[in-house]
């Protein structure tokens, strides 16, 4: 083989080796990641590709080597498609980014499409994510079985709620949830029924028609935040069909991705070419008004749903509890919407978050409901979050620390006054996703 050959051969060997050592995920995978966690499928993806990288890169370095032509030249071929093939899964990935804004190694596993409340928790899912791992049970709760230890127990609470109750940005013993859990007697049990992204609406069905399966005694709701997005959106009405609708593309319902980009830019263009999938038949119009006022028709819905819900929970037993959320307002810097709420200026959302703080607390109290303002008189640095609206590790423990103080008094009461006909708790057959 001549000399200019064999150095373009090893020029390009050279190449791929060293986009194979940047492509292993303990360089760059973290730049594949969502914010907010950094799931198995792109370690796994990117370890693919690294191995990949190299591997082609020592073919070509070998091919010049070899003393038959013959074999030059069919280790060349398989080198070159081979090297075709990298470029072309690389290109599509970036093409996914760029075109369609999809990250294509995002996990699709972790909520399953639901009839009534659109997505509820995979039961049975696991994931070491990047903030710590992310666990449901059989029945679609992030946190342990609920078995005869949450039947039998002196006091059941559900906690309801988005993502800041599911938590996000904490592992499975981090979460609010399990923190405040542990703060509690022996015989009071607590279980975690956030859903990212569910709002007002979703808390609603959920408190109807799947909570009275588990008999809580206690429902804890940590909300507000998804509501808030619904501001000034089109054809607003009283079930948030902007918000519902965007659901199903942000929690990847009817997953619109293959394990490697070039199979996800054909599956994506399929739907494109022929919207008959769920995605498409369920595609919000896009929201192209930003205001920086309050929606009050948005809050008005709001001051409904908290009435429903309130009333919804007493009838099946429960005694709710309001708890406003907790905005992290040193994020909140700029007059650009945030990604999550389209239509609001960044810098406004910490006042979007008070107005329907207030609404929540005057809505409660009108209910005759316990509220919880005590967590708004904390301090709350941005070292307590991980984002603009989750808490990381320290802030769900001063959060847990919050409301233990603020209801442990009030708890004790319930139990103590619970009838000792409701000690036993029914169990549905299925999880939330039946």
């Amino acid at each position: 083989m001549p000399r200019v050959q064999r150095f373009i051969f090893w020029f390009f060997a050279l190449c791929f080796i060293l986009a194979g050592i940047l492509l292993a995920p303990e360089i760059s995978g973290r730049m594949m990641a969502e914010a907010g966690y950094l799931p198995d499928r792109t370690w796994s993806y990117m370890r693919l590709l690294s191995s990949a990288g190299v591997v082609i890169g020592l073919l070509l370095a070998v091919t010049p080597l070899l003393p038959s032509p013959r074999g030059r030249r069919w280790l060349g071929l398989l080198s070159y498609v081979s090297a075709v093939l990298l470029i072309f899964e690389l290109s599509s990935a970036v093409l996914l980014r760029i075109a369609f804004g999809f990250n294509h190694t995002q996990d699709c596993n972790q909520y399953s499409f639901h009839p009534s409340l659109i997505a509820t928790p995979t039961p049975g899912y696991h994931a070491n994510a990047k903030y710590g791992p992310r666990t449901h049970n059989s029945t679609g709760q992030r946190g342990p079985e609920l078995d005869q230890v949450w039947r039998q127990a002196r006091l059941r609470i559900a906690a309801v709620g988005g993502s800041t109750t599911y938590d996000v940005g904490v592992g499975d013993d981090q979460t609010w949830v399990h923190k405040f859990g542990k703060l509690l007697p022996p015989d009071f049990q607590t279980a975690n029924f956030g859903v990212q992204g569910h709002s007002s609406a979703e808390h609603l069905t959920l408190t109807n028609l799947v909570l009275s399966d588990y008999r809580p005694d206690v429902i804890l709701y940590f909300m507000g935040w998804n509501d808030l997005r619904s501001s000034h959106t089109p054809d607003l009405a009283g079930d948030y069909p902007y918000h519902q609708r965007s659901l199903y593309r942000s929690l990847l319902i009817d997953c619109p991705f293959s394990f490697t980009a070039t199979g996800s830019v054909v599956k994506v263009l399929v739907n494109q070419l022929y919207p008959n999938s769920l995605l498409n038949a369920v595609q919000a119009k896009k929201a192209t008004t930003v205001s920086a006022e309050i929606d009050p028709q948005a809050l008005a819905i709001y001051r409904r749903n908290i009435h429903l819900i309130a009333a919804a929970a007493r009838a099946i037993g429960a005694e709710p509890i309001f708890v406003p959320q907790v905005p992290n307002e040193s994020a909140a810097v700029g007059s650009a919407p945030h990604w999550w709420t389209p239509t609001i200026p960044t810098e406004a959302i910490p006042r979007f978050i008070r107005a329907y703080n207030d609404v929540l607390i005057q809505t409660a109290h009108e209910e005759g409901a316990v509220v919880v303002p005590e967590v708004l008189d904390q301090p709350w640095p941005s070292s307590d979050f991980m984002d603009f609206a989750h808490f990381n590790d320290a802030g769900t423990t001063k959060f847990a620390a919050t409301l233990h103080r603020a209801l442990a008094g009030h708890l004790q009461e319930i139990a103590d006054h619970k009838p000792a006909s409701a000690a036993s708790a029914a169990m549905p057959s299925g999880g939330l996703s039946q």
